[in-house]
């Protein structure tokens, strides 16, 4: 109920009072709770329609994670060669130090 609308107690009175503008006023209420819930259909409907197009991303994300993996492995793999050059450029600098003894 959204604020200012009158609550089911004041429907209740207005109908046991049994005026005609009371049940005229029952009636606009009744048609605005109508035209509202029509237009909330249509915009869930909306929604739907625009959604129940739209692919689902589990594997598209999965090839995401993949990639990610993949991209980790490589970072991994780069670290170690760098390392692996480093210790190769240690044993030549003792390999030609030894030779120059």
């Amino acid at each position: 109920m959204q604020e200012g609308e009158p609550s089911t107690a004041v429907f209740l009175q207005l109908c046991s009072s049994g005026g005609r503008s009371s049940r005229l006023f029952l009636f606009s209420q009744i048609d605005a709770l109508c035209k509202r819930s029509k237009e909330s259909e249509a915009a869930f409907l909306s929604v739907y329609k625009r959604l129940i197009d739209v692919p689902d991303p589990v594997s598209a994300l999965e090839a995401a994670q993949q990639l990610q993996l993949t991209v980790r492995k490589m970072h991994d793999v780069e670290t170690e060669n760098q390392k692996l050059r480093e210790k190769l450029q240690e044993y030549d600098r003792d390999s030609a130090q030894a030779k120059g003894h």
